[in-house]
């Protein structure tokens, strides 16, 4: 009897043992993974320049497309300016991305638009994500705006630098 039981343990135990030790599941991708195409860009910015805060299209570019890939690379496509490769990480609602080219970087850089440091602004939905970074820019307030006549040309010595807030606001393609 003690042998029967010994052998039956012996059996068994293994297959207990071993039982959860199937396949791994493979890690679900964070959702911000995919092709993204830019749909429009918004500024947020101080009472008092109300004339920048209607979405629009174009920072001067055709078109604005990046893929995230799940292996911790990028690409992306901000056209005619850059096309750059390279790793992202994120952390938490930090999205950083450094290209593996040091032109590109000088591009980016440059530009002052493409960005290689953005915030994720709430959920990364199937169809929507919105990243978000803050550039100095020099606006017209809106009370000087209203001083001028429709041919008054603008005078940039009348512009003030202010920090502001892009959000870019990208679409899924896949």
């Amino acid at each position: 009897m003690k042998y029967r039981w010994m052998m039956t343990v012996a059996l068994v135990a293994p297959l207990v043992f071993f039982s959860g030790c199937g396949e791994e599941e493979e890690p679900t991708p964070p959702p911000i993974v995919g092709t993204w195409t830019r749909a429009e860009y918004q500024l947020e910015v101080p009472s008092g320049f109300s004339e920048y805060t209607q979405p629009f299209s174009s920072f001067g570019e055709t078109g604005y497309t990046i893929t995230i890939k799940s292996d911790g690379t990028y690409s992306r496509a901000y056209t005619p300016i850059v096309n750059d490769e390279g790793n992202w990480t994120l952390d938490g609602a930090s999205l950083v991305l450094k290209p593996n080219d040091a032109d590109d970087l000088d591009a980016i850089e440059d530009d002052g638009f493409v960005g290689l440091e953005f915030t994720v602004e709430g959920e990364v939905s199937d169809i929507r994500m919105v990243l978000s970074r803050v550039v100095r820019l020099a606006l017209y307030s809106d009370a000087y705006l209203a001083t001028l006549k429709e041919t008054d040309p603008l005078d940039p010595s009348k512009r003030t630098v202010l920090d502001v807030k892009i959000l870019y606001k990208f679409n899924r393609l896949k």
